[in-house]
């Protein structure tokens, strides 16, 4: 016969029909299987058979008969098809990308046949059209997880497909790289000529390898390449901004500059004010301009109390330590020359010697007496006293303190030749003395003289009306013409 027609390989358990062209004469053919196949068709001397394949492979052979017998065999060798199970592994470009990034995956079939075919898959759902051994897309999430399945093209009737193991992504937020400049001078101030320096804070953005360029105004400074620039010609409302340079992934830009740092340039000074002058053993508070300098000299502290001393005069000094520079001024403290206070003693009578005074006051036991503003105080008890005067230049001084003695005989109404009625007394006071006497002095109990009589004029009588004084206690001294006094206590009603 011809040749025989078939398939040569042959899967396991599958059918497989076998032929040969029909010739005239021929009364039937004779088929020689391989062991292990069997005939699936009654027809097995026919020129089309059909068996059932089990694995084993060899020859497969077939002769015509006719009347003379049987003719020549014709031979084909059947081998089984031996498919191995397909497996599939992907890949990314990148599991981590940038947010905008397009990924590739990558597919790697074993196995896969001649045509295999390819489905890739988003988070266990299919995408359309992702058919390829390949896939990209700049469509991504943290935490989206991308795998692809395989479909082997090596079948023997049945599925033989993968899935390969899912690739979870992370998506890195790109990052803007951060230039800061900080300067040196007080407050982005400074003054004429003095060098201020600016530092390039550390870049928190991203990126690596920085490159870094100085500007002034909107100049680029040759050769400053450094994270540090010092510049010491600024005029006033200059700036100075930093371009920063990195290299890396996942960054907006590349290149950021810094925010402009905008130097006033000033011209410092330093006022202490006029020359003044103070009293003696006062304290004054000093004030220079501008505020926060220091005071240095003698007989003052740093911030600026002066505390005059009794004579002469203070050179002082004010110094301003501010940005970067330091100025001073000078002033003069003098101290006024205020003489000497005292004062004499003329029995009850105390009068203030001083010269050029305006005002006093009088101190008894170390208490001031109210009232007694006078250079002249008359006393009705004895004590230690001493006087202040107070000077046109509003300086004031005490004098020295001294213990005064005076003679205060209480009148009887049977002392001879001094005779007081009524006592208490509510209106009008009989006074009645023999001999000669200067004054007649009515006192409160403040010590101030609140009537005087001149008792050289009155004959040895006189009469003083009470009636208007307020209720409390008085004191009337005579005073002799020989200087003594005669003195009582009086109680008005």
């Amino acid at each position: 016969p011809a040749s025989i027609t078939g398939p040569l390989n042959v899967c396991e358990g599958n059918t497989c029909n076998y032929s040969v062209p029909a010739q005239a004469g021929t009364i039937g053919f004779s088929w020689n299987l391989p062991a292990g196949c069997q005939f699936l068709s009654s027809n097995a001397d026919s020129s089309s058979i059909s068996i059932l394949f089990t694995g084993n492979g060899g020859d497969l052979t077939v002769s015509a008969i006719n009347d003379c017998g049987k003719g020549l065999p014709k031979t084909i060798s059947l081998s089984p098809t031996q498919v191995l199970p397909a497996s599939v592994t992907s890949i990314a470009s990148s599991a981590t990308p940038c947010l905008g990034t397009s990924v590739t995956f990558t597919a790697t079939a074993v196995n896969g046949g001649l045509a295999p075919q390819y489905q890739w898959m988003k988070n266990n759902s299919p995408i359309d059209g992702a058919t390829a051994q390949t896939y990209s897309t700049a469509t991504l999430a943290s935490g989206d997880k991308f795998n692809v399945i395989l479909v082997s093209s090596l079948t023997c009737g049945t599925l033989n497909a993968d899935t390969s193991t899912g690739i979870l992504m992370t998506v890195t937020l790109p990052k803007t790289p951060l230039a800061t400049i900080e300067s040196d001078a007080q407050a982005d101030t400074a003054c004429i000529g003095i060098p201020v320096t600016f530092l390039s804070t550390i870049n928190t953005g991203g990126g690596t390898s920085p490159a870094y360029a100085w500007f002034k105004n909107t100049t680029q400074i040759g050769g400053q390449n450094q994270g540090t620039l010092t510049v010491s010609n600024l005029a006033n409302g200059d700036s100075v901004r930093l371009r920063l340079t990195v290299t890396g992934t996942c960054l907006t830009s590349n290149v950021v500059f810094s925010p402009a740092i905008r130097i006033a340039i000033v011209t410092l000074t330093s006022n202490a004010g006029v020359d003044t002058t103070i009293c003696p053993g006062s304290s004054v508070q000093l004030k220079g301009r501008p505020a926060g300098g220091t005071w240095s000299g003698n007989n003052v502290v740093g911030s600026g109390v002066f505390t005059a001393p009794n004579s002469g005069s203070s050179l002082l000094t004010y110094t301003v330590n501010k940005y970067g520079c330091s100025k001073t001024d000078l002033k003069v403290v003098s101290v006024f020359q205020i003489p000497n206070v005292t004062f004499a003693v003329n029995v009850d009578t105390l009068t203030g010697n001083t010269t050029g005074a305006t005002a006093w006051a009088w101190y008894l036991n170390g208490n001031i007496i109210q009232g007694a503003s006078s250079k002249k105080l008359t006393i009705q008890e004895s004590g230690e006293y001493c006087c202040e005067a107070t000077f046109g230049n509003g300086c004031s001084k005490k004098s020295l303190c001294q213990q005064v003695t005076i003679t205060d005989v209480t009148v009887l109404e049977n002392e001879k030749g001094f005779n007081v009625w009524p006592n208490p007394v509510n209106g009008l006071l009989n006074i009645h003395w023999d001999g000669k006497a200067s004054k007649i002095n009515l006192y409160n109990a403040e010590g101030k003289i609140l009537v005087s009589m001149d008792a050289e004029l009155l004959q040895g009588k006189a009469n003083m009306n009470m009636e208007n004084l307020p209720v409390g206690m008085y004191r009337l001294v005579i005073r002799k013409e020989n200087g003594s006094s005669l003195g009582m206590s009086l109680m008005h009603q």
